[in-house]
């Protein structure tokens, strides 16, 4: 059962044409947003799954890189290889390496002295030439000298001014940089650049002896992978059915009348007869000799767009076959008189039958306007707030309001009068009576 807010907004959609427009087209925006918001919202799934994928694919391939060296040098065991300054070689690739240093010496001054001893150039040249990198350093300091002139102690320290490591690649020579500014050989620096650089001979020169591997899962083929682009996959076969599933419009149960209310979806859209030419045209196509007659709505069809477009397609479904017309009821001659015009405009030239429903209480007045969307003039609707508690007196009242109606018509020369009585005899009976006074 409807409430009464619902009542109203069914009367205001068929009563209303601007009204029902506005509400056609607000449902049509309505679905298409849904539509846009789910496609949209799928697409955005698998955008976030393929960045997903590659944020797990650059994972996996940098988590196979044991960084040495900030970056300079680092090894790739599974798929064997090495970067060296960023760039990748293959274990194979690998021919020899050494250690390269640069030394040198700084002066220190002191007021002192007391003589000490200190590392020679010459010393440092004697142990290199002996005993490589390490024997310079210990020449260097064994025979250094000390110079004492007055109360002045000159120092000469020994430091390294570069340090790195030349690798062989293939015949191509490239530089592990590991110190490039200069700093004492004593410092706690050196040291460990001199280890790291030990170090990285050692390793080098065991990948060179180390076989590449001959096969290796790619980060790509890695399962986490995968499993990423099975959900990718899923999502895509997704998107197409949501794609598919274009937005429908039917009216919301709140727009449709009682006998359409309890239809589905599917029983509303595939009703038979969609429109009255439709059944017409059948009708015609088995006899010219059946009397049919149609109906019109002199205050617009509910499903209307427009005045116009309701004129147009009575004209359609008049040309399809119709001898003569009859109006939804109207409690408004002038209603009627307008639309009489227009239709004559229209070429619409058969007869129209006026059709006269009597109020003979106040819930048939609610019922029936909901129904057909027919106006109510105040002076019906003052007659109707006058008798609603006084049901003998409305029904005397509604019919002498529907007999003044037909009085008028038929003044104004109408094609035919007709009575929406509900079954009521009597009440059509005292009509006529009320008509041949």
């Amino acid at each position: 059962m409807r409430t009464a807010n619902e009542e109203k907004e069914l009367m205001k959609f068929i009563s209303n044409p601007t009204y029902r427009e506005k509400a056609i087209i607000k449902i049509h925006k309505e679905r298409d947003a849904q539509y846009n918001h789910n496609v949209k919202a799928v697409e955005n799934d698998i955008n976030k799954l393929t960045k997903e994928r590659t944020n797990e694919i650059t994972r996996i391939a940098n988590a196979r890189w044991e960084n040495i060296a900030n970056g300079k040098f680092a090894i790739n065991r599974t798929e064997g290889k090495v970067k060296i300054n960023q760039t990748d070689v293959l274990f194979s690739s690998i021919k020899g390496a050494e250690m390269n240093a640069q030394q040198g010496f700084r002066v220190i001054t002191t007021d002192n002295s007391k003589s000490k001893k200190h590392a020679s150039v010459g010393g440092a040249l004697v142990g290199g030439a002996l005993f490589g990198p390490i024997g310079a350093m210990a020449g260097g300091v064994g025979l250094g000298k000390t110079k004492t002139k007055g109360q002045s102690v000159s120092n000469q320290i020994p430091t390294c001014t570069h340090l790195g490591v030349l690798v062989n690649i293939d015949g191509f020579v490239s530089e592990i940089s590991l110190l490039e500014t200069q700093v004492d050989q004593s410092s706690t620096a050196f040291t460990n650049a001199y280890n790291l650089a030990q170090q990285i001979v050692t390793q080098l020169g065991i990948l060179a002896k180390t076989p590449v591997p001959s096969s290796y899962i790619k980060p790509e083929e890695e399962s986490s992978v995968k499993n990423i682009e099975k959900q990718i996959s899923d999502k895509q076969v997704e998107l197409q059915k949501v794609i598919a599933d274009k937005p429908t419009y039917e009216l919301p149960a709140i727009y449709r009348t009682d006998e359409q209310k309890d239809m589905s979806d599917e029983d509303y859209d595939n009703r038979t007869f969609l429109y009255a030419e439709d059944i017409i045209r059948i009708i015609r196509q088995q006899s010219d000799e059946l009397c049919v007659a149609a109906a019109c709505y002199p205050e617009m069809h509910p499903e209307s767009a427009s005045r116009q477009l309701d004129l147009q397609y009575l004209k359609q479904k008049v040309d399809t076959g119709v001898n003569f017309l009859i109006t939804q009821m109207f409690f408004d001659n002038s209603k009627f008189y307008e639309f009489r015009d227009e239709a004559r405009k229209c070429g619409i030239d058969i007869p129209i039958t006026t059709g006269i429903m009597p109020i003979t209480s106040a819930k048939q007045l609610g019922t029936s306007v909901s129904l057909s969307g027919t106006s109510v003039p105040q002076a019906l609707s003052n007659l109707v707030a006058k008798y609603a508690d006084k049901p003998e007196d409305m029904r005397k009242a509604g019919i002498e309001y529907a007999t003044k109606q037909i009085e008028d018509l038929i003044k104004n020369d109408v094609d035919g009068i007709h009575l929406y009585t509900m079954n009521k005899a009597a009440t059509a009976c005292e009509i006529m009576g009320n008509l041949s006074r």
